[in-house]
C-alpha cells in the first residue's frame, strides 16, 4: 500500500512539473537579438574625423523583413537634427531607428560638421560624402546599393532633401523621408523679426548684411525652391502642433509637387497634436511607425 501511495505521488509530481514547463514555454517571450553596430570614419577634414554607424538587424521581426531575408537588405541613411549646431547620430530619433531595424533595413547613421564652427555648406558636403560612402561600401555589410533611401529629421531633413536633389549617380536614392523637415528658410524668416540664431550660425548672416543678400542666401539654401521631376518617392511625417518647423512646410512640399504634376509620389502623414520633438510623437500617434514600415516595404 505504501509503495502504491509513493508511486501515485511521484506521478502527480511529474504531471505538475510537466504542466509548469508547458506554461513557461507558452508564455515566454522570444529573445530579440541586438543589431550589429559597426562604427567607422567615413571622412576626415583636417584633424576632425567624421563617424558613421552601420547598423545591421540580426533578427527578422516583421513580414516585410521576412520577405527580404533571402536577399541583400534595403538601406536607410539617417541624418540627425539639432539646428545644424548640435545633435548626434545615435539617440536623437531612437524610436525611428528601432522601427528601421524592425522593418529589416540596414541603417547608416551619419554625423556631420556642426555650426557655428563650420558654415554652410560644410554639413551638406559631409552628408553627400556619407551617401557616396554608403553606395560604395554597403554591399560589404549585406546591403543593396540599388535600394537606398535617405531619412532626415528637422535640420537633418533639410540636408536629406538636398542630398536627394543633388543625387545624379547611377545608383540614385530610391526614397526620401522627412521627419518634420526644414525645407523653407524664408518661411522661417517670415515668422520672426529676422533669421533665427540657428540660421545665423549656419549661414553666417551678418547683422549689417543687406536684406536682399540675406533673402537670396536663404532662398538658395531652401530645398523647396529646387525640387525637380527626378526626385525619389517622398514620405513626410509631421506633427500638427510643431512650432519649430510648422506643418505647413511639409504641406507646401506636397502641394508644389502636385502643382508641377511630376511623377513623384509624395505622401504626408500628419500626427495630430504632436510637437516638433520626435521623441514625444509616440504619445500622440504610434501609427507613423507603421506607416514608415509600410512605405519602406513598398518603395525599397
Amino acid at each position: 500500500m505504501a509503495s502504491l501511495t509513493l508511486y501515485i505521488a511521484e506521478r502527480w509530481q511529474r504531471l505538475i512539473q510537466g504542466c509548469a514547463l508547458v506554461l513557461l514555454l507558452a508564455t515566454a517571450q522570444p529573445a530579440t537579438a541586438e543589431p550589429t553596430v559597426t562604427t567607422l570614419t567615413y571622412k576626415q577634414v583636417g584633424d576632425e574625423e567624421l563617424l558613421l554607424d552601420v547598423v545591421v538587424p540580426e533578427q527578422v521581426e516583421t513580414k516585410e523583413a521576412s520577405e527580404s531575408a533571402d536577399r541583400s537588405l534595403p538601406v536607410v541613411i539617417v541624418v540627425h537634427g539639432g539646428g545644424w549646431g548640435s545633435g548626434d547620430r545615435k539617440t536623437m530619433i531612437a524610436p525611428v531607428l528601432e522601427t528601421l531595424t524592425q522593418a529589416g533595413c540596414i541603417y547608416v547613421s551619419l554625423e556631420y560638421r556642426l555650426s557655428p564652427q563650420h558654415r554652410w555648406p560644410a554639413c551638406l558636403d559631409d552628408v553627400q560624402d556619407g551617401v557616396a560612402w554608403t553606395k560604395d561600401h554597403i554591399a560589404e555589410y549585406g546591403g543593396d546599393p540599388d535600394r537606398i533611401a535617405i531619412l532626415g529629421y528637422s535640420a537633418g531633413g533639410q540636408l536629406a532633401f538636398w542630398a536627394a536633389i543633388r543625387d545624379t549617380s547611377p545608383h540614385r536614392l530610391k526614397g526620401l523621408i522627412g521627419l518634420a523637415p526644414t525645407t523653407d528658410f524664408l518661411e522661417d524668416l517670415g515668422r520672426r523679426s529676422g533669421p533665427s540664431k540657428a540660421l545665423r550660425d549656419l549661414m553666417n548672416c551678418e547683422q549689417d548684411e543687406s536684406l536682399a543678400i540675406t533673402l537670396q542666401r536663404l532662398y538658395e539654401a531652401s530645398p523647396i525652391n529646387y525640387l525637380h521631376d527626378k526626385m525619389p518617392p517622398i514620405l513626410l511625417i509631421h506633427g500638427s502642433a510643431d512650432r519649430s518647423v510648422p506643418l505647413q512646410q511639409s504641406v507646401h512640399i506636397q502641394q508644389k509637387i502636385a502643382e508641377q504634376r511630376w511623377d513623384v509620389p509624395c505622401e504626408l502623414y500628419r500626427i495630430e497634436g504632436a510637437p516638433h520633438r520626435q521623441s514625444e510623437w509616440d504619445q500622440f500617434d504610434e501609427g507613423y511607425k507603421r506607416k514608415l514600415r509600410e512605405w519602406l516595404g513598398k518603395h525599397l
